[in-house]
């Protein structure tokens, strides 16, 4: 179990980003176990959000309906003041890996998807 901060938490429940974006990251690649690329975010929030939501119900009730830009700080705070600073996690029982090149050409076409680094780690593709 590791705790993470309840902005990076109902950034993943909610949909809307209530903390630094490497948050997301670090807490979506917690629960699955991997290494996330940006066009994988989407998928692993799908997969976590249920599994975050069935360790904390009391999530299923933040209203978001009203947060803006200029109100989004005030939002996370009164909620903080309310449920706690921190949310403690569990990671995923099942998560499918899968390589983030081919995932990509998947979603985008392989026209449309250029691989810069191709040995980065994490990519089966060879140059």
């Amino acid at each position: 179990m590791v705790t993470f901060d309840l902005g990076a938490v109902l950034s993943v429940t909610t949909g809307i980003l209530l903390c630094p974006i490497g948050d997301v990251y670090e807490i979506l690649n917690f629960l699955t176990g991997d290494n996330l690329f940006t066009h994988q975010l989407l998928r692993a929030e799908e997969s976590c959000k249920p599994h975050i939501l069935q360790q904390h119900p009391g999530l299923k009730e933040v209203d978001t309906s009203g947060v803006t830009e200029e109100n989004w700080e005030a939002f996370l705070l009164e909620q903080k003041q309310r449920l706690g600073d921190i949310v403690p996690l569990v990671p995923l029982d099942e998560w499918k890996s899968r390589d983030a090149v081919e995932e990509l050409v998947e979603m985008v076409g392989e026209d449309k998807a250029t691989v810069v680094c191709p040995n980065w780690p994490g990519s089966s593709k060879e140059a």
